[in-house]
């Protein structure tokens, strides 16, 4: 296995203009964990704020630092105590850290799910994000529910935030079920 990878990255704060392709050294995983050759990586409206710096004193980017978590891809290594996924395995899911936009990554097997045959790189690539906020929509509390529920504030309001205008920013609110 050639022991480069490339990966996209930014070493200050800004617009899309100060990322760059670099060479890295190529992933070694871990226990547990498993290099995954990507075929697609997601741009999430998230990674775009914490390149911005919009949110640095919430989520200080560490520079260089790497982009997006959500990918795709076929497992070319696995770490001591992986039994699944083998190697050649189709896999997506997301990695802990900002390092998805790469040609090869480093993932736990717990953040990791099979992809389906018939679904193509570019929407399993981006599927954990979606995915996840698909879910959280579905499990939302009903017309019902909201009755019982009070909103409460904590910590401070981001610039902009607002959970019900996605793209806007973060959300300090949280919501209790009584």
């Amino acid at each position: 296995m050639n022991r480069q990878a490339r990966a996209v990255r930014f070493d200050r704060y800004g617009d899309h203009d100060v990322l760059y392709v670099n060479e890295v050294p190529m992933p070694d995983p871990g226990p547990g964990e498993v290099v995954v050759e990507v075929r697609a990586a997601a741009i999430n409206p998230f990674d775009t704020v914490i390149r911005s710096g919009v949110v640095r004193e919430l989520f200080p980017a560490t520079f260089p630092s790497g982009r997006g978590s959500d990918l795709a891809g076929v497992v070319v290594a696995a770490g001591a105590g992986v039994e699944w996924p083998v190697m050649g395995d189709e896999v997506l899911g997301w990695t802990p850290g900002p390092s998805a936009q790469a040609t090869h990554a480093t993932v736990p097997v717990a953040q990791l799910v099979a992809k389906p045959s018939r679904l193509s790189w570019e929407a399993a690539g981006s599927l954990h994000m979606v995915g996840s906020m698909a879910y959280a929509a579905l499990r939302a509390p009903t017309r019902r529910d909201r009755r019982r529920v009070r909103r409460r504030r904590r910590g401070r309001h981001l610039p902009g935030a607002d959970a019900r205008s996605p793209g806007r920013g973060l959300s300090s609110e949280w919501w209790e079920v009584d």
